[in-house]
């Protein structure tokens, strides 16, 4: 057996050749692209649903962290141009050679017909790429359907459900008495805080805890938890990140876009359907502020709470307009928490200075993945930059309550403090044992709503019972004791996940027409 050359004359590519080739190109890079970018997703972040991707590709990326940006573009298009341009000029050349190579066979292996191979120039090169990019495209969508659930979504997207329309408590049809001195309320979003981070002891999953000061902020005012130690609200369909989870907090509902139709169109007006808190204070004369340390248009943030609440923002490009910092200076996703809390303290000053009640929401950005932003005040108590950060964000938000505690309007004020969703973190997270079940950080600080401790403990609840249960923080008494598919967590009133356990949240993955036709797609 052996390899035989032998010269031939040149024969150009026809046009229809010259189609396959770059059909074959583009599929084969969009195919490499995608698997890179998979692999880059599933690393950088934990158990990223689809749902997410679909939102964030219906929504504008601008005030995205651009350093997260230029990650991914960086692992994965060099990578997929190289491989591309390798793959059409062997095609080129397979198919341009002026010289036959051919492989012998022995005598034992020839057949009547055939005494060798051709090797190259192959008379199809093109369509033999094309079959082989199709099928490395069906691998790489497996691929990403394992890591991001894909097939589960889609399926949910085909099944559609009443079940929340059957459940839903529209907040106009209640009837709701807001106490005489109405209450200011400050709503702080910590950025992927967990009762997970705390001690096994205490009934986080750690062997040391993370965020000490947060721990006891939780056992001297009142928690609700899963179990009866340290824990909190469980992730469900829709809530799982940032703009999600400040979404379903403040309407009771799920976020979902639906897919097949032209959600797009509907960003500059955010869910007009929705009822939200910021609407229901706006109503009884609160002033709304949110303040972020990034851009709040970022995941649709700005157009949520100007809509609805008529929420003031205070964001990075409003720091740099109030001389917060100079222009053209960045950190992390915008400017960090420290900074961030001296900006809440000012602005907090100039609210309780007014004659009006105020809603004062901030959302915290430090302990965002990956690794967190370790700011000066860090120290290196743990063996992770992340845990580092956890600690040095429990300290910090915990000085900012001092704070408060020591103004004269913290008598009419209640604090409340919340994880936004789980952790993203995969390297941080990846040892909690698998049968440990993760939640979101709470505690309610100088409620006006005293809370039964037998029903602050091993509840079963999610971020979509905060709506109704905020609200009687602020001693407002609700008809029903639910809003949206939130149930009030100071009553005796089961919450939905109680009542239909796992069934609850494969329920608020299907797809809903009620959702979309009264929420979203508003004539």
């Amino acid at each position: 057996m052996m390899i035989r050359s032998q010269r031939e004359p040149f024969v150009p590519m026809s046009k229809k050749e010259r189609r396959r080739l770059t059909l074959s190109a583009i599929l084969f890079f969009f195919a490499t692209a995608f698997f890179r970018l998979s692999l880059w997703a599933d690393m950088y972040y934990n158990d990223l649903n689809f749902e997410e991707i679909v939102f964030h590709l219906m929504v504008p990326l601008k005030g995205t962290d651009p350093d997260i940006v230029r990650d991914a573009l960086i692992y994965t298009l060099p990578v997929a141009i190289l491989l591309t341009a390798a793959l059409t000029t062997l095609l080129i050349l397979s198919r341009r050679t002026r010289w036959k190579w051919q492989l012998t066979l022995p005598k034992a292996l020839r057949g009547r017909h055939r005494s060798a191979i051709r090797l190259l120039p192959r008379k199809n090169p093109q369509r033999i790429a094309f079959w082989l990019s199709l099928v490395f495209l069906i691998m790489t969508i497996l691929v990403a359907n394992n890591n991001f659930q894909v097939f589960a979504y889609v399926k949910a997207q085909m099944t559609d459900t009443t079940f929340i329309e059957e459940h839903y408590v529209d907040p106009e049809n209640v009837a709701l008495t807001f106490p005489e001195e109405k209450r200011n309320l400050i709503y702080i979003y910590l950025e992927s805080v967990e009762s997970t981070f705390a001690d096994i002891e205490s009934g986080g999953a750690f062997p040391a805890n993370t965020i000490p000061e947060l721990t006891r902020l939780a056992g001297e005012y009142t928690h609700f938890s899963n179990r009866d130690r340290l824990g909190g609200a469980q992730q469900v369909t829709g809530t799982g990140w940032t703009i999600a989870a400040m979404f379903s907090q403040s309407t009771g509902l799920p976020l979902k876009l639906p897919i097949g139709q032209n959600a797009m169109s509907q960003f500059d007006v955010f869910f007009p359907g929705v009822n939200a808190i910021g609407d229901i204070l706006q109503e009884h004369g609160y002033q709304n502020m949110l303040m972020v340390g990034s851009d709040a248009t970022f995941g649709g943030r700005r157009s949520f709470f100007e809509q609805h609440g008529g929420y003031r923002i205070k964001d990075y490009w409003t720091a740099i307009e109030d001389d917060r910092f100079p222009a053209g200076y960045r950190v992390w996703w915008g400017f960090e928490d420290v900074k961030l809390y001296k900006y809440a303290k000012d602005e907090l000053l100039k609210l309780a200075d007014t004659d009006q009640p105020f809603n004062f929401t901030m959302l915290t950005v430090d302990t965002h993945h990956e690794d967190g932003y370790r700011c000066p005040l860090c120290r290196n108590e743990h063996g992770e930059q992340y845990a580092n950060v956890m600690n040095c964000a429990s300290r910090q938000l915990t000085g900012f309550v001092e704070w408060i505690q020591d103004q004269p309007f913290y008598e009419q004020t209640t604090i409340i403090v919340i994880g936004d969703h789980q952790s993203m973190d995969r390297d941080f997270t990846e040892n909690i044992a698998e049968d440990y079940v993760r939640t979101t950080y709470n505690v309610l600080i100088n409620s006006a709503t005293e809370a039964d401790p037998a029903r602050t403990v091993n509840r079963q609840f999610t971020s979509l019972d905060l709506f109704p249960t905020t609200l009687a923080s602020l001693g407002v008494s609700i008809e029903g004791d639910q809003l949206g598919l939130g149930v009030n967590l100071y009553s005796d009133q089961p919450t939905l996940l109680e009542q239909f356990g796992s069934e609850f949240t494969t329920r608020l993955a299907d797809r809903s027409s009620f959702y979309n036709d009264h929420f979203i797609f508003i004539d």
